[in-house]
């Protein structure tokens, strides 16, 4: 009894300084640090991320744009995906399985990358959602032999204006997903 109220407080503890870890590392950091902001590189492949309409409209730019020859969409063409971009069914469109986790998404592309030895990939996600891509794609597909870039899909997550409760949200769920993962990487 005593050794299993001892589990209980010491796990207890760990999700309390989870949390305040969290809570200072975004007050320290800010919501900016959430968003990479790079421009993107020209590459053999656009590979969006499964998520709003906002991450394939901007990927769907990219390939109007030509920056690559090849749309991936992760999880495939939706049906709501064909009817809002009708570009979808005469764009060179391919799909990845379906996924449950950015984590998820990045190592169904990587099969794909080492199978096609593919050595420019540019990953599409929304603003507030690219630093965790990065550093989950960086680990996973970036190496040596295929350079990947990011590029993002607007939203109203603006890091330098007042956010509403929403966008407060948002931002302190990636952060704790950013713990999350930044803790998985080291058993990676």
């Amino acid at each position: 009894m005593q050794t299993k109220k001892k589990v209980i407080a010491g796990v207890l503890l760990l999700f309390s300084l989870i949390f305040l870890a969290v809570v200072i590392i975004f007050t320290v950091l800010g919501r900016d640090f959430l968003v990479i902001k790079e421009k993107p590189k020209p590459s053999e492949v656009i590979y969006v991320l499964d998520g709003s309409p906002g991450r394939v409209e901007r990927g769907l730019a990219l390939y109007k744009e030509r920056y690559a020859g090849r749309l991936i969409l992760s999880g495939g063409v939706q049906p709501e995906d064909a009817e809002a971009f009708p570009a979808l069914t005469t764009a060179a469109v391919t799909g990845t399985p379906e996924a449950e986790s950015t984590w998820e998404e990045a190592r169904n592309m990587e099969k794909i990358v080492k199978e096609e030895e593919i050595r420019t990939l540019l990953v599409v996600t929304e603003d507030y959602h690219s630093r965790r891509t990065k550093i989950v794609f960086d680990k996973v597909i970036g190496n040596e032999n295929t350079d990947v870039s990011y590029a993002t899909a607007d939203t109203p997550f603006d890091p330098e204006s007042k956010l509403t409760e929403e966008q407060h949200l948002t931002a302190f769920r990636e952060y704790v997903k950013l713990m999350f993962y930044q803790i998985r990487l080291i058993f990676e």
